[in-house]
């Protein structure tokens, strides 16, 4: 008799184009931290940055509507990663078209305020795989090396913010692969975990 290979069709997610946009999100912030903008770069920045966050966000109601617990963090990573700095970013621009100076000290406050929530994902990403671990160090490290920067005006610290998130967004990008190709039946290695967590909800990402 012939054994019979049952095989688990994938639920279509969009998990994977997500992680490929908040990679392009992080990868954009640390250009815009380490390299001065002028401003028709800081028009181009803040128009991509808002326009690419309405399919982010898109992406994450339907986590939303999915039921998925990672929903809550899709949004709040739409928020801090695209909406707001594409808009902030914006704000410059016109502040310098008007001649008005700009004071970047209450986005460095809400920076903060995230990478607080970011620090505390960390205890539950233990159980995950050691880059996605990092993933969530870089992005909470990045949000409170960036507050920090414009709260105190150091463009030191907001140059170590850029590079941690560069870090995320590189993270960003292998998990969007990841997920890409799980779609497709195949799996990429993820690495070893860190350590192991038994709750009662458990997903795969």
């Amino acid at each position: 008799m012939r054994e019979k290979k049952a095989d688990r069709q994938p639920e279509v997610s969009p998990d994977g184009s997500l992680y490929f946009l908040f990679g392009i999100f992080s990868i954009l912030i640390w250009y815009a931290c380490v390299f001065p903008l002028s401003p028709d770069g800081l028009l181009a920045m803040g128009s991509i940055q808002i326009f690419l966050s309405f399919g982010a966000l898109a992406a994450s109601f339907i986590n939303l509507l999915r039921g998925k617990l990672r929903a809550n963090l899709n949004l709040i990573a739409t928020i801090l990663l695209g909406f707001f700095p594409g808009i902030s970013t914006l704000i410059q621009l016109f502040a310098w078209m008007a001649g008005k100076p700009f004071s970047p000290r209450i986005y460095g406050l809400m920076y903060l305020v995230g990478s607080i929530f970011c620090f505390g994902v960390m205890i539950r990403r233990l159980g995950k795989p050691i880059y996605r671990w990092a993933a969530t160090l870089f992005i909470a490290a990045g949000f409170f090396c960036i507050g920090l920067g414009d709260l105190c005006g150091s463009r030191i610290i907001l140059n170590l913010g850029g590079w941690l998130l560069l870090g995320y967004g590189l993270c960003s990008f292998y998990m969007g692969l990841s997920e890409m190709y799980y779609l497709f039946g195949y799996h990429l290695p993820q690495g070893p975990v860190l350590r192991r967590f038994h709750t009662g909800r458990e997903e795969r990402l």
